[in-house]
């Protein structure tokens, strides 16, 4: 087929509305794409197709970003796949001092650091970061598990009920010793937009020579630096 003919085929297929792959079936001649665009960058769609073709076009681009999400998941599965085989082997290398580390690296960004405490408090947001602290904590010491005591730190709209039976299961204490929920009053009348926000817990232990173990395990690993 003549060029001038391909070209004026594939304009006539265009104004019916069909997409540059499906005219690409229809001729003779593998035509680019690119070049198809180009001849037919003017070609006004007859109107009973132009519906079809707006569609078609449409289903083409869900269908591409689908494509390109599930690539890109696919991509992202892969990357953390291999963070965790290039750091894998560091489980090997926990031991009961670095245990110890961990405990007093954690309390040192999260803990009361006040030199009239005597009970060592730890308080966060983050269920990992607080059972990670508490594993660490029972792991270290001889606890008695009587000595725990907790404290819900929340939001005014938040039910205190729900957070501290919450809390109650991620860290393993019963809600017999937990303190009152202490809410924030600034939050008066103001609505929680994060919706899985359970509030700040506040585990405290009993026990002076805890904390004072651990604030001079964070001295030595601070002046070591």
């Amino acid at each position: 087929m003549r060029q001038k003919s391909l070209r004026e085929n594939a304009r006539a297929l265009r104004s019916t509305g069909l997409t540059y792959p499906e005219i690409q079936q229809r001729l003779e001649q593998r035509v680019a794409k690119s070049t198809l665009s180009y001849w037919c960058h003017d070609v006004v769609v007859k109107q009973p197709f132009l519906s079809r073709l707006v569609v078609t076009q449409h289903n083409t681009h869900v269908k591409a970003r689908e494509w390109a999400l599930f690539a890109n998941r696919k991509k992202r599965s892969n990357y953390f796949k291999l963070l965790v085989e290039n750091n894998q082997h560091l489980l090997t290398a926990i031991n009961e001092d670095t245990i110890k580390i961990i405990l007093a690296v954690l309390y040192l960004g999260e803990g009361a650091k006040s030199l009239k405490q005597c009970t060592a408090e730890f308080s966060n947001a983050d269920p990992d970061v607080i059972s990670l602290y508490l594993f660490c904590l029972r792991h270290v010491y001889h606890i008695d598990e009587s000595k725990f005591r907790c404290t819900v730190q929340c939001r005014a709209d938040q039910p205190t009920g729900e957070l501290e039976s919450f809390w109650s299961d991620v860290v393993g204490i019963s809600r017999s010793q937990f303190y009152p929920s202490r809410i924030d009053a600034r939050t008066i009348g103001k609505i929680t937009r994060k919706k899985d926000y359970k509030g700040v817990l506040r585990v405290t232990y009993l026990s002076a020579h805890v904390l004072r173990d651990l604030q001079v395990v964070i001295k030595l690993f601070c002046m070591g630096l």
